[in-house]
């Protein structure tokens, strides 16, 4: 059987979202040209926030990053770091503060790396700058590529693995090893920019690389993320009857047959097109 690139925990989240989201049944309403404009302008102001965080991810500098295990922070002598939407961390410091050295071996090999840990059903294979991992069957030597968001990468002769690898390499099979990171406004372990489905940052960044994939397609789509949002809270009934955006975020009025919801939604970690959209917070218009 081929094995899967994510933890049960990863996987059970998984589910969850396509059982959730299945049965997306995209609506149009009625658009109020007035209500629209205000609505843009409303949405251009609250999300001002948001824009402001995102542009300043596009950094390195490593004194922002703080890595956390059991919720206790801890320090590396080589310094973990924030590139390409992920956090980096040095595979041999982490496997000795995890203390699973003596539980694994290592090996090195012109920039590829083979890990084998004690208990687990499958040994790993990684490659410096490939974006990918090895799983090789312990009992039957077959082995299973999969696509992954980042790659390992070398720095100043240190081997550095993404923040997603501790899930898909060290957790993988009946270990909870709670490792989290901060970085400027990200927590590993919060909803990120305090959105509306729970979504973490790093399981974000996961969903936009399914979506580039060919996965979750209708993730691109504001209104049918509006229609499964409400549909996932037993709401599906109503439809869109105001709706406004620029691309980038945007705000509708969902109304039911009991009441009308503001929605706001916006694209954490990709701007363009193919960016997902993640609904930021909604409320009962009824109440205000």
């Amino acid at each position: 059987m081929l094995e899967n690139i994510y933890t049960t925990k990863m996987s059970a989240n998984k589910k969850l979202l396509q059982n959730r989201f299945t049965k997306i049944r995209s609506k149009t309403g009625r658009i109020s040209k007035i209500m629209s404009c205000v609505m843009a302008v409303l949405v251009a102001v609250t999300m001002l926030c948001a824009t402001v965080v995102m542009a300043a991810l596009d950094s390195t500098e490593e004194h922002e990053v703080k890595i956390f295990y059991n919720n206790e922070n801890i320090e590396f002598n080589n310094k973990p770091f924030f590139y390409d939407r992920t956090v980096y961390l040095p595979l041999i410091e982490l496997f000795d503060t995890l203390e699973l050295t003596d539980k694994s071996e290592i090996k090195w090999d012109n920039g590829k790396i083979q890990i084998k840990i004690d208990e687990h059903q499958s040994n790993y294979e990684i490659h410096i700058g490939q974006n990918k991992i090895v799983y090789i069957n312990f009992w039957n030597n077959t082995q299973n590529d999969v696509l992954t968001p980042t790659s390992p990468m070398l720095r100043n002769g240190i081997i550095y693995i993404p923040f997603d690898y501790v899930e898909w390499i060290i957790n993988r099979y009946n270990y909870n090893y709670d490792i989290s990171f901060t970085f400027g406004g990200i927590d590993s372990k919060t909803p990120y920019l305090g959105n509306a489905e729970w979504i973490t940052y790093p399981y974000i960044c996961d969903l936009q690389f399914q979506v580039d994939n060919g996965h979750f397609s209708w993730r691109t789509d504001a209104q049918q993320v509006i229609q499964a949002f409400f549909e996932g809270m037993g709401m599906g009934n109503g439809e869109i009857t105001v709706f406004a955006g620029d691309g980038t975020k945007c705000s509708a009025t969902y109304t039911t047959d009991d009441a009308s919801y503001i929605i706001e939604l916006f694209k954490p970690v990709q701007r363009d097109e193919n960016g997902i959209w993640v609904v930021k917070k909604y409320y009962n218009a009824n109440n205000n």
